[in-house]
This record gives C-alpha cells, structure tokens and sequence, in this order.
C-alpha cells in the first residue's frame, strides 16, 4: 500500500504529509479531475480505433463470403 501511495504521490495525484511516524496522504483534486479527464479520451480514441477495426473485419468478411458465393454460382453452370 505505502509503495502504491508514493507512487501516487511522486505523479501528483495524492500529497504526503509526514506527521510524527505516520505519512498521512489527500488527494489532489484537480489532479485527479485531469487524470481522469484524459484516460477518458483516451478510452474513447481506443472506442473509435476498435470500431473501425471491426468495421474493416466486417466489410472484408462480407466481401470474401460474396467472392465465395459468387464463385459457386458461377461454376455450377459451367459443367
């Protein structure tokens, strides 16, 4: 715990003050409102990119399922 509140604390999200033996830590809203603001949109940006992703899969699956349909068609009548 104390190894992941210094971390916390060196990137600026929680403040650390020492108080006798103990380290009491707070958050640091605007930081956290920032942090949070920016995994938000980089959630969406990864949204988006997946998307297209499935979207090109799907295209190129429906593409190659009307090649092969096509191609079936197509030989039948050339017996």
């Amino acid at each position: 715990m104390v190894k992941h509140l210094s971390v916390l604390d060196a990137v600026g999200l929680v403040a650390g003050s020492r108080i006798g033996r103990e380290v009491r830590y707070s958050v640091r809203p605007a930081a956290l409102t920032a942090t949070a603001q920016w995994t938000s949109a980089l959630a969406a940006d990864w949204d988006r990119r997946l998307a297209a992703i499935k979207q090109a899969a799907e295209a190129a699956e429906a593409a190659e399922t009307a090649e092969v349909a096509e191609s079936a068609g197509g030989s039948a009548g050339h017996t």
